[in-house]
């Protein structure tokens, strides 16, 4: 609906074009000035798309009027009227952007014909800004992908991104239970603005993920209490439970692969506090301070990151396992049958078998000798670095549970893979095959599934001609316009033009 303002100080030709107006086609919000200064108070106030104005009026004339809208509103379409028809009014008129000037009094078949013509370009003027403005939002998050992925960016790219003066200084990062991100929420960034009254710009990385770029504010902002409010939102819109990271400020856009790095550390932590939901400096500060695992979750999860190999995971819980032992205190025939257990399984992950001075029945049998729990730590801590220093001599690629996973990410990417069907697959619990696959290949899973798939979609549309909908289901994309825009955020263009110039950005 266009917004149309008439201005006269003659009540009956107010009423007059009013009701023309009024009994046409068009669906229109028309509202009446009585004199120039009137309409410029209530252009200030509010924004018009058309202002119809006469030119002989008290306080403020129609030209004066009609210059100062177009100073408010570029995009306004200014009419005059009058009873006069000197060369100077209309030459006037034109000067200062006018589109039509017609003469008093007003016939209604020539009024009409010429609103028509106003919004039709109306109409496609909106049209264009309206696909301008999704290609420089497609543009953007591809921008914003390779800032994320520290990936250098070529000169043109650059050169938007600081045409677009858009300044972020925090990231945000939310992950999802399962793959929310390729159902049809297209409204969900612009919902959760007015939830949190912050704007931000949203980048998909996954079917599972995204991150948030806040802009900076003009005002303070306690980004926890946003990020309660962000989950409350997406509760109460959308009924799914979702873990949110906040990251520490940035101030420059080169430190945003790094910010990114830290934040998707900060998000490994929910694998050690299954009930945290946030996560913030303050909130994880907190809960490693009032660590309230059982020793049996602990020495279970010890014996996840033995098998796994995940050394920042098992020194992590051996940290847990001291505090808790200091602040609660155990049974020593628990504790020493516990720690025997683990022992067993660190001496079955060396390679070397005589990298340690004794057998694994000696070192047993000297941990059920010792009357000091501390002794007894140390001792399994001492086989604990030897461990990790093994793990940390091989490369990333031997390990076996990694090589496995990957290969079966290459053999079903066309279908649906999730966190769980790897786990299951290599028989490991679901977290920290999660944490052990981005610390041995630097990237999240979900993100290695994406790349895979974006890379096979990539070649098909070069060397196929196979259909963009076939190529979709291909490459594991169920929803057509999942896939689309998975697509051109990764590449910057939208798969139809990538196979006809070529992959050029569509800036």
């Amino acid at each position: 609906m266009y917004k149309i303002l008439i201005v006269d100080d003659e009540a009956i030709e107010r009423r007059c074009i009013s009701f023309i107006l009024e009994n046409s086609k068009y669906s229109l919000e028309i509202e009446e000035a009585e004199n120039g200064q009137k309409a410029y108070e209530r252009l200030q106030e509010k924004e018009f798309d058309i202002l119809f104005s006469d030119v002989k009026m008290p306080f403020m004339d129609g030209l004066e009027l009609a210059e100062k809208a177009v100073h408010l509103y570029s995009d306004i379409r200014v009419i005059i009227f009058s009873g006069f028809s000197e060369f100077e009014y209309a030459r006037t008129a034109i000067r200062i952007g006018c589109v039509n000037y017609i003469l008093k009094p007003v016939n209604p078949e020539a009024l009409l014909t010429m609103i028509c013509e106003v919004l039709k370009r109306l109409d496609e003027e909106r049209e264009k800004k309206a696909i301008a403005c999704k290609k420089s939002k497609y543009v953007q998050e591809h921008c914003l992908l390779k800032l994320l992925n520290s990936v250098c960016m070529t000169e043109d790219e650059m050169n938007f991104l600081q045409e677009e003066q858009v300044k972020y200084n925090r990231l945000i990062f939310i992950e999802f239970e399962h793959d929310f991100f390729d159902s049809d929420y297209i409204d969900f960034a612009n919902q959760m603005k007015e939830v949190i009254n912050i704007d931000f710009s949203c980048v998909n990385i996954a079917a599972n993920q995204a991150v948030l770029f806040m802009k900076k504010s003009g005002f303070s902002v306690d980004y926890g209490v946003a990020a309660k409010r962000l989950q409350e939102g997406i509760w109460k819109n959308y009924r799914e439970k979702v873990y949110i990271a906040v990251g520490d400020e940035f101030k420059e856009l080169n430190e945003i692969g790094n910010a990114y790095s830290e934040l998707e550390k900060r998000m490994e932590e929910r694998f050690f506090f299954p009930d945290l939901t946030i996560f913030t400096e303050e909130s994880l500060k907190y809960a490693h301070s009032n660590v309230t695992k059982s020793k049996e979750e602990i020495f279970k999860a010890l014996s996840n990151e033995i098998a796994g190999k995940d050394e920042e995971g098992l020194k992590k819980h051996w940290i847990m396992l001291n505090e808790s032992i200091s602040r609660l205190g155990c049974s020593q025939i628990y504790i020493k049958h516990m720690l025997s257990s683990t022992a067993l399984e660190l001496y079955d992950a060396l390679v070397e078998k005589t990298a340690y001075p004794v057998s694994a029945d000696e070192f047993i049998e000297s941990i059920y000798m010792s009357t000091d729990i501390e002794e007894i730590l140390s001792k399994v801590y001492e086989l604990v670095e030897i461990v990790c220093k093994e793990w940390r001599k091989g490369s990333c690629v031997h390990n076996r549970v990694i090589k496995d996973v990957i290969q079966y990410i290459y053999e079903h990417y066309t279908d649906s893979i999730s966190l769980d069907i790897l786990s299951e697959n290599v028989n490991m619990d679901s977290s920290y095959l999660s944490r052990l696959f981005k610390k041995e290949m630097g990237i999240n899973i979900s993100c290695f599934i994406k790349n895979i798939r974006m890379e096979k979609a990539k070649y098909l549309l070069e060397n196929t001609n196979e259909k963009v909908n076939n190529i979709s289901m291909m490459v594991g994309y169920n929803k057509l316009s999942y896939f689309c825009r998975s697509f051109r955020e990764y590449y910057g263009i939208s798969p139809e033009k990538h196979r006809t110039n070529g992959g050029t950005i569509d800036a």
